[in-house]
């Protein structure tokens, strides 16, 4: 009898170390199993909210296109200038194909499928009523706009605006469904990490006193302390990092972000993170850490890095079993290189010298990469769309939607401050001659040479803009009638000094003609100040063009 009571005494505290470790392992299970989840659901919902930024995009192209191609055909009519017409065209290509891009995006929405279908007829009429306007203008001289036409413009206006508005709904409740799986991420991790080692160290501690030999039993007890303490303190860092990742508002302040928090995934490894710039043909070292560089320098070509080309995880080792990558420091014993990548292109690369554990070196790597990798990709989209919305392409300037809502900013400003603002708007001299004579290209080199001349011109404060065609504007806060004409003079004099050279050619003299303006001494509102100064324009390309007129 005492035999059996002594067994069965050992065997019962056996069977508890047992269950803790299953339960362990089942908490671990079923964290790593949620953790996917939210993780997948956070990337479907990251997927929705660039969709909306896109959709958003298409549909605001079309009243854009629109008042485009109308200004053309003001331009035109005001001028008799055939270049004025060179972004008619292309505008209304610009608002077919965002109807056709809006029509596959909002394939899975049914409410702004039918919007959609209300606003293309209306769209469509539009259009035609301003091929026939231009066809007016140009046969009879007729520069009246259709009582139709401008009724069908507020209402495309208004139906894009709804639409627009709707996405942003969308976009509202999207980014706040992925934060509140980011939140819930944030607590369901360190609940099933302390839940996960608290039945581990009871389960420990049941086995030591059950188990003869101690102190193995005490160093696993510390390996698989160690082990938890690294998860709990990764697991924090990685919420941390998503967390100041999602508020960032630029690429710089990500990179800051990751500069700070990268190195403490990697305490005792050297390591660098580099990104691709925009030329796509260079890699710089944004962020390094650790006692010695695992880079030879701070830049190289991608096709210096094998990682790059095979499109997976590289490792540069000592020996002739492996390939070093060209940009790896002589002497280390290996080095892990990892591509960035988000939705199939390539961010930048991580670079780690795999000093201990690689395995746990490469998963930490991994974890760290995919996040910054989505995170660089998103805002470089973000910064994308604002610049679209508001450069124009060719020059780099603002766009003529961005300085008409500029101007009136800064009127409502000036009011305020009692304080003054001077327009200039210039036109280019003679700048069919240069399509006609050198070809579009020529003239496209000229404007863009034009407004990088400018864009060095100008203070922080300026807005230099392409109104249309070869028409520049530069609107000056706080800048008074003098000072203004003296801006004007010192650019038309800079661009008539310009040696613009095309396809190994000169293009000859480009010249500006100026017309300069002010507010309050030309008018109360940004239309009657912009309109002295185009009057100010014809007057100096009546008397003889490469000259500034001020406003009387």
């Amino acid at each position: 009898m005492r035999g059996q009571f002594v067994r069965r005494g050992l065997r019962s505290p056996l069977r508890l170390p047992l269950v803790g470790l299953v339960g362990a392992v089942v908490v671990l299970v079923s964290l790593g199993w949620v953790t996917y989840r939210e993780t997948v659901e956070q990337e479907v919902a990251t997927s929705l909210v660039e969709h909306t930024y896109v959709v958003i995009q298409q549909l605001q192209k079309v009243p854009a296109g629109i008042a485009v191609a109308e200004s053309s055909i003001r331009g035109y009519a005001l001028r008799r200038d055939e270049g004025m017409l060179d972004e008619f065209d292309p505008a209304m290509r610009e608002v077919d194909e965002a109807l056709r891009a809006s029509r596959d995006l909002l394939a899975d929405n049914p409410t702004q499928r039918r919007r959609l279908e209300l606003l293309e007829p209306k769209v469509a009429r539009r259009l035609t009523l301003l091929h026939e306007r231009l066809e007016a203008v140009k046969t009879a001289g007729d520069t009246a706009v259709a009582p139709e036409a401008r009724h069908l413009t507020l209402e495309i206006r208004a139906m894009t605006s709804e639409m627009v508005q709707e996405e942003l709904l969308l976009l509202d409740r999207r980014s706040f469904a992925r934060e509140d799986r980011i939140r819930r991420l944030r607590v369901i991790s360190p609940l099933g990490i302390f839940a996960s080692i608290s039945l581990v160290a009871v389960a420990f501690l049941l086995v030591y006193g059950e188990v003869r030999n101690r102190r193995r039993a005490e160093r696993a007890s510390e390996k698989q302390g160690a082990r938890l303490r690294d998860l709990v303190r990764e697991t924090a860092l990685m919420l941390q990092m998503g967390e100041l990742l999602s508020a960032c508002r630029s690429v710089d302040e990500a990179i800051e972000v990751v500069g700070r928090l990268a190195p403490q995934f990697f305490v005792d490894e050297s390591g660098a993170i580099c990104i691709l710039n925009e030329s796509q043909n260079l890699l710089e070292a944004e962020v390094q850490w650790g006692s010695g560089s695992v880079l030879e320098g701070k830049t190289f070509a991608p096709d210096d890095c094998w990682a790059l080309r095979r499109g997976k995880p590289h490792r540069s080792q000592q020996g002739e079993a492996s390939v070093r990558c060209a940009h790896s420091t002589e002497g280390r014993a290996a080095t892990l290189c990892l591509p960035l990548l988000a939705h199939g292109h390539v961010i930048g690369t991580l670079h780690v010298a795999e000093d201990g554990d690689a395995d746990r070196i490469e998963r930490r790597a991994m974890v760290v990469g995919e996040q910054v990798g989505m995170a660089l990709s998103n805002l470089r989209l973000r910064e994308t769309l604002r610049n679209q919305s508001i450069r124009d392409a060719l020059t780099g300037l603002y766009n003529r939607r961005y300085t008409d809502e500029t101007l009136e900013r800064e009127i409502r400003r000036a009011e305020r401050e009692s304080s003054t603002i001077g327009v200039l708007v210039m036109d280019v001299d003679f700048f069919k001659k240069f399509n006609d004579s050198f070809g579009h290209q020529a003239g496209d080199h000229v404007l863009a040479s034009i407004g990088s001349l400018l864009r060095k011109k100008t203070r922080g404060a300026d807005v230099a803009s392409r109104m249309g065609g070869e028409e520049l504007a530069l609107v000056m806060p706080s800048a008074s009638l003098d000072a203004a004409a003296k801006r004007a003079e010192e650019i038309r004099e800079a661009v008539s000094q310009m040696d613009v050279t095309h396809g190994g050619r000169s293009i000859g003299p480009v010249t500006l003609s100026i017309g300069v303006a002010a507010f309050p001494q030309h008018g109360a509102t940004a239309d009657d100040v912009i309109r002295v100064a185009d009057a100010a324009l014809y007057r100096a390309k009546r008397e003889g063009r490469n000259r500034v007129t001020v406003a009387d």
